[in-house]
C-alpha cells in the first residue's frame, strides 16, 4: 500500500494564500474576495504546482483536473476532513481530543535529561512522581529512558536498547500495579517500543518519526500503540541543531510531518492512533 503525504492548509484571505504559494516560489492572481476560503493542496513530490481550490467551488474544480491529480486532491481532501475524537491506545484506551486539552506529563528515568535528569533514577521515586502528576491533572504521563536534551545543554549519552529497557520496565510495571490510566513510551527503538507496552505502555512517543528504527513503524502496528510522531532534524538528538535551517518552517516540517504518518499507515496503523509533534527545540 502506497499512502501519500499531500497536504492540504487552509488560506482564509488573500494575504494567506499568497504567503502559502510562496513556499513553492509560485506567485498566483488575488482571487476575488468570494472565492475565499480557498484550501491549497501541496502535491508531495509531484512536478505540478499546488493546487488552490476555492472552496464554494470545490467539486467543479475538481472535474476539471486531470484524473490522477483529481484522485490525489480528493484523498487529501478526505484525510484532512478526517478529525477523530479520539486518539486511540494501546489495551482498549484512549484519550478525549475534544473534552479539554490533553496534557501530559514528563517522567525522564536518565541521568542527564535536562529538566530533571538524575531526580527520579529511583524506580520507587520514578513511580511516585508518575502518580502525582496525575493527581495534579495529567491525562497521560511519557516515560522516558534516554535523554534526547539539544547538545547546548552538553553532549547526550547514547544508550543501548537494554539499558533503555533496564529504566524504563521497572517503573511502568510500578505504576501499572496502582493504575490503569494512560501511560507513553519515549523512545525511538522499536525493541523498547515492544517491551515497554507488554509491560503497560499505551502510545510510543518517537521524537525521530519512524526514521531511526525501521522496524519501529511495524512495531506499532503490531502491539496497537498509539503513536507521536515528532519531526527532528535529523535522527541523533546531538547533532540535530547543527543546521536548523529551513526553505519554509511551517511547509518543511508539515511536509516531514506528513510523510512520517504516511510512513506509519503504510506500516498498517490505522489513522485514530496517530498524532504528530512539531518538534520545538528540535531543530
Amino acid at each position: 500500500m502506497s499512502v501519500s503525504a499531500d497536504l492540504v492548509i487552509p488560506a482564509a484571505s488573500a494575504a494567506e494564500l499568497s504567503e502559502i504559494l510562496s513556499w513553492d516560489g509560485i506567485r498566483a492572481a488575488t482571487p476575488a474576495a468570494s472565492e475565499f476560503p480557498v484550501d491549497v493542496v501541496r502535491l508531495e513530490g509531484s512536478s505540478s504546482p499546488p493546487l488552490a481550490l476555492s472552496r464554494a467551488r470545490r467539486a467543479e474544480s475538481l472535474k476539471a483536473l486531470p484524473a490522477t491529480l483529481r484522485s490525489r486532491a480528493q484523498e487529501a481532501f478526505g484525510r484532512a476532513s478526517r478529525r477523530p475524537a479520539r486518539l486511540a491506545l494501546a489495551h482498549g484506551k484512549s484519550l478525549d481530543l475534544e473534552a479539554r486539552p490533553v496534557l501530559m506529563g514528563i517522567l525522564n528515568v536518565t541521568p542527564d535529561s535536562f529538566s530533571d535528569g538524575g531526580l527520579y533514577l529511583d524506580a520507587p521515586r520514578a513511580v511516585e512522581r508518575a502518580l502525582r502528576m496525575f493527581e495534579e491533572g495529567a491525562a497521560i504521563v511519557d516515560i522516558g529512558g534516554e535523554s534526547t536534551r539539544p547538545a547546548g545543554y552538553g553532549e547526550a549519552e547514547e544508550v543501548s536498547a537494554e539499558e533503555e529497557i533496564r529504566r524504563v520496565l521497572p517503573v511502568l510495571e510500578g505504576i501499572r500495579r496502582t493504575t490503569t490510566l494512560p501511560l507513553s513510551i519515549d523512545t525511538r527503538k522499536a525493541s523498547v517500543a515492544r517491551e515497554a507496552v507488554a509491560a503497560g505502555a499505551d502510545l510510543v512517543n518517537d521524537v525521530s518519526g519512524l526514521r531511526y528504527d525501521p522496524e519501529m513503524a511495524g512495531a506499532l502496528a503490531e502491539t496497537g500503540a498509539g503513536a507521536l510522531l515528532m519531526h527532528m532534524k535529523g535522527t541523533d538528538p546531538r547533532t540535530m541543531q547543527f543546521d536548523v535551517s529551513y526553505t519554509h518552517p511551517v511547509a518543511d516540517v508539515a511536509s516531514a510531518l506528513a510523510r512520517a504518518l504516511a510512513r506509519a499507515l503504510e506500516a498498517g496503523v490505522s489513522a485514530d492512533r496517530l498524532a504528530v509533534d512539531p518538534g520545538l527545540g528540535f531543530g
